[in-house]
């Protein structure tokens, strides 16, 4: 499968939405339900800024593409002396076919190198959790977060570097 990673541009916002939502239900629909997911995507989505697509002055996305749309897209956000990762997600039926790796390396290679990297993934995210390891990330703590209209999920906190 032949994919190029890219910068996100506002032109991209209907098809990542629309991505989005695909990899969101696919992966979170069994554990949380199909409504709480579609409550979680229109909080993210409202208004005229809406939360998924902000973008403070440091932060940077990027979406990975292939001939059929869409399959990837993550974000990195520089926070506290590391950057933060959110948003990873691989088109659903397309996993260990590299994307992720694609996407995790591009993003690294526009940060200075060696910087401290941070995930938070949900404890059910099996996929996620392997990923993360195979790339060097080790658990560092738990939480709770708000992932959009006051939708509470466990996390666990990964880091590397």
């Amino acid at each position: 499968m032949s994919i190029h990673v890219r910068s996100y541009t506002d032109a991209d916002r209907c098809g990542m939405t629309q991505f989005y939502r695909t990899a969101w239900h696919a992966t979170y629909d069994q554990i949380d339900g199909a409504a709480a997911i579609d409550r979680v995507i229109a909080a993210l989505l409202h208004g005229e800024r809406p939360e998924m697509f902000e973008m403070p002055v440091g932060d940077v996305a990027l979406v990975a593409e292939n001939a059929d749309g869409f399959v990837g897209g993550i974000r990195g956000h520089p926070r506290d002396g590391a950057l933060h990762l959110s948003g990873m997600y691989v088109q659903p039926g397309t996993h260990r076919r590299g994307i992720g790796t694609a996407l995790f390396a591009a993003l690294l290679q526009r940060f200075p190198h060696g910087v401290a990297v941070r995930a938070d993934v949900r404890p059910t995210s099996v996929a996620a959790r392997l990923f993360y390891a195979r790339h060097g990330f080790i658990e560092t703590g738990r939480g709770r977060t708000d992932v959009g209209g006051e939708h509470w999920v466990d996390t666990i906190e990964l880091r590397r570097g």
